[in-house]
């Protein structure tokens, strides 16, 4: 549909189109024009971040719940798109980032409106995705001299609340000038992982089969030591000020484990899809006499069997209680 009615778009070719696109986004111009597709828990903070640099009536946004991209309109004086207006949308935009469940989502909707891409604009993907996919995807826009980038981000709803995001970019470094300003208004730390597509992809899923890791490692570690007689936030007073200390022992543990409010805010669903993600670039690349990270995405696979793909995913620490025959929480006087 979108392919039919918008392929005019590929007349418009040579130097004077890409020009005037990389002017429009490159500095940061108020006048450059965004689309952002995605607005989940992590999408709608970000897309309202740009608002600070993009004129709001020159930000469009648009959502698979409809009603959720109309909330973002009234509130922050957006342009919600449709999905029968979604072509003409990305045929407006000099940049179109997405914030999707995952890169089968992102190729979806690049494949539906392929045709409608201008030359020089720029598709920014947040999504935690697949670096094979990724670069893909790069391939295909490169053909229509269109531009992209892989820029998933991490530090939560609050850091993309706040504009403190991190975001790891893969792709080449002239384009993420041209959109580095606008990759500011949410994240603070802005980190080139390489001009290969699929670079911060790659770099985000091990950076999470990381931080799924340090937590089953840390529940494990403090249902022995209760097992031992010792307190949980008596070994985190010890761990935290010593060497084995990480962020799920200075902030998770304390947080939402001993607390039992497990309101992180990111589901063990999609955890498990970036851990997933991870053991797959492992297997890609290292031998098979590389076992911890596989061996902890297989607990952290069984962790979402067990409590369930919708729960926070803090609460995986639940299978490693129920598996010890304890609770993290320290035992009444």
């Amino acid at each position: 549909f979108f392919c039919a009615a918008h392929c005019c778009c590929q007349r418009r070719t040579g130097l004077v189109c890409v020009m005037a696109s990389a002017a429009a986004v490159a500095g940061g111009d108020a006048a450059v024009r965004c689309l952002f597709i995605g607005l989940g828990r992590m999408g709608y903070p970000m897309a309202t971040r740009l608002t600070h640099d993009v004129t709001p009536s020159r930000m469009m946004v648009h959502n698979r719940t409809p009603t959720t991209a109309q909330r973002h309109a009234d509130e922050q004086g957006t342009r919600a798109i449709s999905d029968d207006d979604l072509g003409g949308a990305v045929e407006q935009a000099d940049v179109v980032f997405t914030c999707l469940p995952d890169s089968a989502a992102v190729q979806q909707v690049i494949d539906r409106v392929s045709c409608s891409f201008r030359q020089g604009s720029i598709v920014v993907d947040c999504t935690s995705g697949d670096p094979y996919v990724s670069r893909e995807i790069a391939e295909s826009l490169s053909k229509r001299g269109v531009g992209f980038l892989d820029a998933p981000v991490s530090g939560g709803v609050k850091g993309a609340t706040a504009g403190t995001l991190t975001t790891m970019v893969g792709g080449p470094e002239k384009v993420l000038q041209r959109v580095k300003p606008l990759l500011g208004t949410f994240a603070k730390n802005i980190v080139h992982a390489g001009d290969v597509p699929g670079s911060g992809h790659a770099l985000k899923s091990i950076n999470n089969i990381m931080n799924a890791t340090h937590l089953m490692v840390a529940a494990e570690g403090l249902a022995a030591l209760k097992k031992f007689g010792i307190q949980p936030s008596v070994a985190l007073a010890a761990i935290n000020g010593s060497s084995g200390r990480s962020m799920a022992t200075e902030m998770r543990m304390p947080d939402h484990i001993l607390t039992r409010n497990f309101g992180h805010g990111f589901y063990t669903s999609l955890m498990n899809k970036d851990v997933g993600l991870g053991r797959q670039l492992i297997d890609a690349t290292l031998p098979p006499e590389a076992t911890i990270l596989r061996a902890a995405a297989a607990e952290y696979d069984a962790a979402e069997k067990h409590v369930g793909g919708d729960t926070d995913y803090t609460e995986a620490v639940r299978y490693i209680e129920d598996k010890a025959g304890v609770v993290l929480v320290d035992d009444e006087p």
